[in-house]
């Protein structure tokens, strides 16, 4: 176990032991901090996220320790300063209760304040692991903004943190995170080491609190996105065993496992493979992996030109997307790749049904930011001018709204310059264009 935290002893030791409510990763992961704030391994990855219904508890349990084994701990402990301590975690606890639930609802602003809030708490009382676990979870907000230099600095602070004790369980959830900030970074090597020695520790844990699943699912993705298929599918495979057998393992990982062996088949041009996993997952009893289903199908079909069949399928995704609930991210982010899919068969019919799924999304999110400006790309290569200034447009509103600087802003706003420049709008334009250079420039300063 990593080393203790010099304010968790006084008469004895105190074991912590809180579950976040709506506290989850781009691996949609439940956080269970045991103690140190061991994090409890899911999905991420990124893709997306699921709220989680849960409850706050602090259990104090006090073992007497004779003063002459340890002269160094206080014989006693006042009803104030015992009051004063279980006020320091209660407030803390808080700060990243908030932080989740704002992460969740994808308000990064206050995610990152209340997990800023966390940070100086830990930092205030020399409580260390409490510490490297509120950087992690500040890191995550970073990622999820897309401040990936802020991410990457604050993940490799919490991992220096940690790695100052033995291996744990707490150490393989840092690098874990760690090795998804490199993987957005496309710093794929770099990304496999971590991953690879998180799933080691993870392994290696006497007791298997925490599966690796999570973790191998993200080490599959960077393998595909490195052009390392065979590897790729070789951990999925593993990690697809692990979801089958595993009684505690979500059923949330075992759709993301089927979305990456589906993506990986379909890398390979193994697409009777990729579409008899894709519809395995239509029958899922979970309407996230239904709809991811039907919407992976549909850009399989597509791919293969399968133009008409592709239609059946992404109007059996838009009938089921419907009747889902609109708040859990993977239907969202279906439901933006359907909306995509329909947008790119450049008929007025689906055109309109590319637009009226994109109103029916909360945007709030860089996601919904990049599928606005994605939707614009495709009513810009079927010269849909109108279409594609009102997405460009509504995307550069949003980007501005969270406060994200990222490279496909970058095209978008080039894209929405073009079209102004042909309707001759040439102050609008110009307007465009500087704002443009401006993202250019806050890009090569953040390195990406």
């Amino acid at each position: 176990m990593p080393g203790r935290d010099p304010s968790s002893i006084g008469t004895g030791i105190r074991l912590i032991f809180l579950e976040f409510s709506n506290c989850s990763s781009r691996h949609s992961q439940q956080d269970i901090v045991i103690s140190v704030n061991q994090k409890k391994s899911d999905t991420d990855s990124f893709v997306p996220t699921r709220p989680i219904t849960g409850w706050i508890a602090v259990l104090l349990v006090f073992v007497q320790i004779p003063a002459s084994v340890f002269p160094w701990l206080p014989v006693q402990m006042s009803s104030e300063a015992l009051a004063s301590d279980v006020a320091v975690k209660t407030s803390w606890a808080q700060c990243i209760s908030d932080g989740c639930a704002a992460r969740d609802a994808g308000d990064f602003v206050e995610a990152e304040t209340q997990f800023l809030e966390a940070v100086k708490v830990a930092e205030r009382d020399g409580l260390n692991m409490r510490l490297s676990s509120s950087l992690e979870e500040l890191g995550l907000a970073y990622l999820y903004h897309r401040k990936l230099l802020a991410a990457e600095k604050t993940l490799l602070r919490a991992v220096a943190l940690t790695d100052k004790v033995p291996e744990t369980t707490v150490l393989a959830s840092k690098l874990s995170t760690l090795g998804q900030i490199y993987m957005e970074e496309e710093r794929y090597n770099e990304a496999e080491t971590s991953l690879l020695r998180a799933i080691t520790i993870f392994d290696r844990a006497p007791l298997r609190v925490i599966d690796p699943v999570s973790t191998m699912i993200l080490l599959g993705d960077c393998y595909r996105r490195d052009h390392k298929l065979d590897e790729s599918l070789s951990i999925l495979r593993h990690a697809l065993a692990l979801v089958k057998e595993g009684k505690k393992i979500s059923s949330f990982e075992g759709m993301n496992c089927h979305t990456q062996l589906v993506e990986t088949y379909a890398a390979q041009k193994n697409f009777p493979q990729a579409e008899e996993i894709a519809t395995t997952m239509t029958l899922s009893k979970s309407p996230e992996e239904r709809i991811s289903g039907f919407s992976l199908l549909t850009r399989l079909l597509t791919r293969q030109k399968h133009l008409e069949k592709a239609l059946v399928v992404a109007q059996r995704a838009l009938e089921e997307w419907r009747q889902a609930p609109r708040s859990n991210s993977p239907l969202s982010q279906a439901a933006w790749e359907l909306a995509h899919g329909f947008a790119a068969r450049a008929d007025e019919v689906n055109e309109e049904a590319a637009v009226s799924i994109a109103k029916t999304i909360d945007c709030h999110s860089p996601v919904d930011a990049y599928w606005l400006g994605c939707l614009g790309d495709q009513f810009l290569s079927h010269q849909k001018l109108n279409k594609a200034e009102l997405r460009y447009k509504e995307s550069f509103a949003l980007y501005q709204q969270i406060g994200v600087v990222e490279p496909p802003l970058l095209k978008f706003l080039e894209n929405y310059a073009f079209i102004l420049r042909v309707r001759k709008r040439y102050d609008e334009a110009a307007k465009i264009n500087q704002r443009a250079q401006v993202v250019r420039k806050e890009l090569a300063t953040l390195g990406k």
